[in-house]
């Protein structure tokens, strides 16, 4: 499980829940970043953002499988200090992640989950 607060892995937790189900969570990690290697070694799932997903299959040699719900869309921020705000290096990093990570797409976010094939 990540637990990264306002994923929306609480909403999967109580979707869960209202149907009878319970996780058995193995492993608890703080960001997203590692869920690749995790997975690509282990027999455990993870419930990520499509798009993750969808970076993740072919390199981690992972299948993917949509969740039976749709998830309200979760903001990700992008934070910087006060000194740094108008340094020209960081200004140009700031817009090579927004360009970069930007979700231009009108409809909502799907969760997945995604496993080893």
């Amino acid at each position: 499980m990540v637990v990264s607060a306002g994923t929306g892995h609480g909403q999967v937790d109580e979707w869960l829940k209202r149907r009878g189900v319970r996780r058995q969570v193995r492993l608890t990690v703080p960001h997203f970043m590692s869920v690749g290697y995790i997975l690509q070694r282990t027999d455990l799932i993870a419930t990520v953002p499509e798009r993750l997903a969808l970076e993740l299959a072919t390199p981690f040699s992972l299948s993917l499988s949509a969740l039976p719900m749709t998830l309200p869309a979760a903001p990700i921020h992008l934070l910087w200090h006060e000194r740094v705000h108008q340094d020209e290096g960081n200004r140009w990093l700031r817009e090579v992640v927004i360009d970069l990570f930007a979700d231009t797409a009108a409809s909502g976010r799907r969760a997945r989950d995604v496993r080893k094939k």
